[in-house]
C-alpha cells in the first residue's frame, strides 16, 4: 500500500509511453493507414486523426472522475491503464489501408480515440498522490504525475531513436512500431497487477490532508465556473508549449523540412532527459517559495524567448527543459487545490483535458497551416494566462489559496 503514492508516477509513465510511440512513429503511421500518399495530405489525416483522439478526453476525465470522486480512485486508475492497453494491443496488431482498406482507417481512428479517453481519465484517477501525502511535500508528489508522463514520453522517444538508428525503414514501417507497442502493454501488465490486488486498500486514501484550518472552507465550496474556465486558461502553459515542440515540431522538420529523423530523435530525447530532472528539482522548490512566483516566471519566459528563438531551433532543446520544468513542478498541485474533494476528480480533470482539446489537440493541426504565425498565437494566449495568475492572486482570498498563493 506505501508504493501506491508512486503509481501516480508509474501510470502517467505507461499511458504516455504508448502515445509516444504513436507520435514518434508519425510518418509511419500516417502512411500506414492514409488512403493518400501525398505525403502532406498523410500528415494531416493523422494530425485531424490526432485532433479526434483528444474529443475523447474530455468524456474520459468526466467518466473516470466521476468514478473516481463516488467509487474509487484506485479502481478508477486501474480502468483507465487497463483500457489504455488493450487499445494499444488492437492497434499493434491492426491491418494496414493496403490489405485492410478504409477500415483500417475507420480503426486507426477509433483506437486513437478510445485511447484519447483512457488517457482522459489519468489526471483525476492519480490525484490520490496529492491527497495522501504530508502538506509540506504536495508540490512535489503532484510533480511526479508531470514527470511520469514526461518519463513515458522520454522512453517512447529513447525506443523510437534506436529503431531509426538500428534497422531498416522497411522493418519500422512493417514491424518496429507494433513491437515498440506491445512493449507498453506488457510493461503495464505488473502495474495493472498491484492496483487490483489492491482494491481493497482504498479506506486509508480517504481522508485529505489538507491544513485544518482550510478544512471549513474545502467542505463549504462549491462548484465555480469561473475557477473552471481559470484552470482551462492556465493549462494552456502546460498544452501548447508541449504538443508544439514534443508533437508537431519533430514531424514538421521530418517531413516539410528535410531533418535526418535520427537527429530530430535524439535532440527530443535530450531535451525530455533533462526535463526529468528539472520537474522534480521545481516541485520541491514550489513546496517551500508556493506556485505563483514558478508560474510567472515560465510564462512571461515563454512570451519572450518565443521571438527571440524560432520554435524551430534547436536552442529550445535547453531552454525549454527550464521553462516547463517549472510549469510541472508547480501547475497541477495548484490546480488541485482549487477545487473541493468531493468533485476533485470530475472537475480538475474535465477542466484539464477540455483545455487539452482546445490547446493541445489543435495546436499540432493550426500550427502546420499557420506556422508562421506561432509566436504571434504564443504572445496572444500567454497574456491571458498572465492576466489569470494574477486574477487568482488578487481575489481568491480564502485560506485554502492564502498559503499556497500569496508566498
Amino acid at each position: 500500500m506505501k508504493y501506491l503514492k508512486y503509481l501516480s508516477f508509474a501510470i502517467p509513465a505507461l499511458e504516455w509511453y504508448d502515445f509516444a510511440i504513436c507520435t514518434n512513429f508519425v510518418y509511419v503511421l500516417s502512411s500506414n493507414f492514409s488512403p493518400d500518399t501525398n505525403p502532406t495530405i498523410q500528415i494531416i489525416y493523422y494530425f485531424a486523426s490526432f485532433a479526434f483522439s483528444y474529443i475523447g478526453r474530455p468524456l474520459g476525465a468526466f467518466l473516470f472522475g466521476w468514478y473516481s470522486d463516488k467509487n474509487s480512485r484506485i479502481k478508477a486508475a486501474f480502468y483507465a491503464l487497463l483500457i489504455m492497453s488493450l487499445s494499444s494491443f488492437f492497434i499493434s496488431i491492426l491491418p494496414t489501408y493496403s490489405s485492410f482498406g478504409v477500415y483500417s482507417t475507420f480503426f486507426f481512428v477509433l483506437l486513437r480515440f478510445i485511447q484519447g479517453l483512457a488517457i482522459g481519465g489519468n489526471y483525476g484517477s492519480s490525484i490520490f498522490s496529492i491527497e495522501s501525502v504530508p502538506e509540506k511535500q504536495k508540490y512535489f508528489y503532484s510533480s511526479l504525475i508531470s514527470l511520469g508522463a514526461i518519463f513515458g514520453f522520454f522512453a517512447g522517444a529513447f525506443v523510437s531513436y534506436f529503431f531509426y538508428y538500428f534497422f531498416s525503414e522497411y522493418f519500422i514501417k512493417n514491424f518496429g512500431w507494433r513491437i515498440a507497442l506491445i512493449q507498453g502493454v506488457l510493461l503495464a501488465l505488473p502495474i495493472l497487477f498491484y492496483l487490483f490486488i489492491n482494491f481493497s486498500n482504498e479506506k486509508s486514501l480517504k481522508k485529505t490532508s489538507l491544513p485544518k484550518n482550510c478544512e471549513k472552507n474545502e467542505k463549504q465550496s462549491k462548484f465555480s465556473f469561473i475557477t473552471f474556465f481559470q484552470v482551462i486558461s492556465l493549462s494552456a502553459l502546460d498544452m501548447i508549449p508541449f504538443y508544439l515542440f514534443y508533437i508537431f515540431l519533430p514531424t514538421y522538420k521530418i517531413m516539410q523540412l528535410g531533418y535526418d529523423s535520427a537527429q530530430v530523435s535524439f535532440y527530443n530525447s535530450l531535451s525530455l532527459g533533462l526535463i526529468f530532472f528539472t520537474i522534480p528539482f521545481f516541485g520541491y522548490l514550489c513546496d517551500k517559495t508556493g506556485p505563483f512566483v514558478l508560474l510567472i516566471f515560465s510564462n512571461i519566459t515563454l512570451i519572450l524567448c518565443s521571438f527571440f528563438f524560432p520554435w524551430e531551433n534547436t536552442a529550445w532543446s535547453f531552454v525549454f527543459p527550464l521553462i516547463m520544468g517549472s510549469v510541472y513542478g508547480s501547475l497541477y498541485g495548484l490546480i488541485a487545490f482549487m477545487f473541493n474533494k468531493s468533485y476533485r476528480a470530475r472537475a480538475s480533470g474535465l477542466a484539464l483535458n477540455i483545455a487539452s482539446v482546445i490547446f493541445g489537440g489543435f495546436c499540432p493541426l493550426i500550427s502546420s497551416v499557420y506556422i508562421n504565425y506561432v509566436a504571434f498565437f504564443i504572445f496572444m494566449i500567454f497574456s491571458l494566462t498572465l492576466f489569470v495568475l494574477f486574477y487568482i492572486k488578487k481575489n481568491n482570498n480564502k485560506e485554502i489559496f492564502r498559503k499556497i498563493i500569496q508566498k
